[in-house]
């Protein structure tokens, strides 16, 4: 029986990988392709040369790929992986008036077409009007000679334009232009004439003329963006710069949760901000750790920062997380208080845990997702018809937030005890099959065992994805080395 054709679901052509201080250097493709020529790899911004990398499409359809793998010739680390299908715009097969017709050449040319269609769909990433806005708007920017320089503006009917930097206000990034300052009556001389440690303003809305203001140790007071009174705390002798501001401008947190030794540590990540409690705090390298004593062996709590003392401080809890009114993710039942940072297992020992087998620690904030990779130390069998575990030791054990999608993939190879003998090998999730059946007709030597999964549904927390062997009759060998890779990311 031929296999399948490759089907083209409603996916998208790219997929995006954070990868983290350590090195890493395969990536699944989790959408369709034709050519291994489809797959463009990039490397942050800068598109990787075809021949720095290996594209390898799943086994088991026709026509083209349901996935593959990408494995780039040298690891890389602390940068942004980005695979995109670029199927040629272009017709290669020509149908005869009358004949024999070649209905998979037909298959593969519209699976090419509808390819092609998702990826011109992309075009949603362009700026684009609403479709009820009246027709006749100036959609075309003028000419590099009449645009150079400037900066582009919407005039009074909304149409496009361009103007003069100035004119609109532009800051400049080392500093802010007062070009569009009409207020005269604040003077630098005015503004230079303040107190040792003091700001000038209003610690509360006014329109009385700007006073000096006493700057706490840990605190400064300064206008929300909703218009309240918030406290931008970050511990004594603190100096805001021009980065601090520009963290301050998003309630995103600029950290991440990894397991350092045999702790827990929140750190910086893109910044050192972390909002608790509608205030914002900085971070210091390796200064905010959990340690796991006094937890129970083998249990997912969630991981929350608060302030101890007027200090970034970590927890381990049960209790889970909600929404909290500025959007930011906090415990449930201290809202105002607890901020979530992530998510982590301890071990059999009451131990955090953070390997290759076992990725127990997620970072809410900045997750870069998880690899884990495990194989068979010896030659495994089974003698069921059913379905059964291999054997245990090759679970892959993991961490995942709600909405993440796992792709899971075994490699190795399997016989039969008599000729003619079916062995299926088939990926399970918490002792589940998930993945279709994959019989091969086997003799008494070696054939090869592969199967692939993607699930999106799991149940948020601990998970573990293995591998099932299924015989016809008699018994099964599956090698050992024989190895299963998981991929895990929102």
């Amino acid at each position: 029986m031929s296999d399948p054709h490759v089907t083209i679901p409603d996916e998208s052509p790219i997929v995006t990988y954070t990868v983290g201080g350590t090195p890493d250097d395969s990536f699944i493709i989790p959408f369709a392709f034709f050519e291994d020529t489809d797959i463009k790899v990039y490397n942050g911004d800068d598109l990787v040369d075809a021949a720095d990398y290996v594209v390898a499409g799943d086994a088991g359809t026709s026509g083209g790929y349901e996935g593959g793998t990408v494995t780039l010739d040298t690891p890389v680390s602390n940068t942004t992986i980005t695979i995109v299908r670029d199927v040629p715009i272009e017709r290669t097969t020509d149908f005869p008036n009358s004949g024999p017709f070649n209905i998979t050449a037909l298959n593969t040319q519209l699976d090419k077409v509808f390819a092609i269609l998702q990826q011109i769909s992309n075009i949603g990433l362009a700026v684009t009007f609403p479709l009820t806005d009246p027709e006749g708007l100036t959609t075309v920017l003028p000419s590099v000679a009449d645009r150079g320089g400037k900066a582009v503006v919407f005039d009074e009917d909304g149409n496009v334009d361009v103007a003069e930097r100035s004119e609109v206000g532009a800051v400049p990034e080392d500093g802010v232009d007062t070009i569009n300052i009409v207020d005269e009556a604040v003077t630098n001389a005015k503004l230079a004439d303040m107190a040792a440690n003091t700001l000038k303003g209003n610690a509360t809305a006014s329109s009385a003329a700007p006073a000096d203001i006493a700057v706490a140790a840990s605190r400064i007071v300064g206008r929300g963006s909703s218009g309240n009174i918030a406290g931008l705390t970050a511990g004594a002798g603190m100096a805001i710069g021009a980065s601090d501001i520009k963290q301050l401008g998003t309630r995103r947190s600029l950290c991440k949760l990894t397991k350092v030794s045999t702790n827990l540590s929140l750190d910086p990540y893109d910044g050192n901000i972390i909002w608790i409690g509608g205030l914002a705090y900085t971070l210091t390298a390796g200064s905010h750790l959990l340690s796991p004593s006094g937890l129970s062996n083998s249990t997912t709590y969630y991981i929350y920062a608060y302030i101890d003392t007027g200090v970034v401080t970590l927890m381990a809890s049960a209790t889970g997380y909600t929404a909290g009114a500025d959007g930011v993710r906090v415990k449930s039942d201290a809202t105002t208080t607890h901020t979530l940072v992530g998510m982590a297992r301890t071990s059999g020992a009451a131990a955090w845990v953070d390997s290759a087998t076992q990725r127990f620690v997620r970072s809410w904030f900045n997750d870069s997702g998880a690899h884990i990779q495990n194989v068979f130390s010896t030659d495994r069998t089974t003698t069921s018809t059913s379905g059964a575990e291999l054997n245990s030791e090759i679970r892959c054990e993991f961490l995942s937030w709600s909405g993440d999608k796992v792709r899971a993939s075994y490699n190795g190879s399997m016989t039969g005890g008599t000729a003619g003998q079916e062995n299926s090998t088939r990926i399970a999730y918490n002792g589940t099959v998930a993945s279709p059946n994959s019989f091969v007709l086997t003799a008494t030597t070696k054939q090869l065992a592969q199967c692939s999964n993607i699930k999106s549904d799991f149940t948020e927390g601990y998970n573990y994805a293995t591998v099932f062997g299924v015989v016809s009759s008699n018994t099964g060998t599956w090698y050992g080395t024989g190895q299963l890779d998981v991929m895990v990311g929102r």
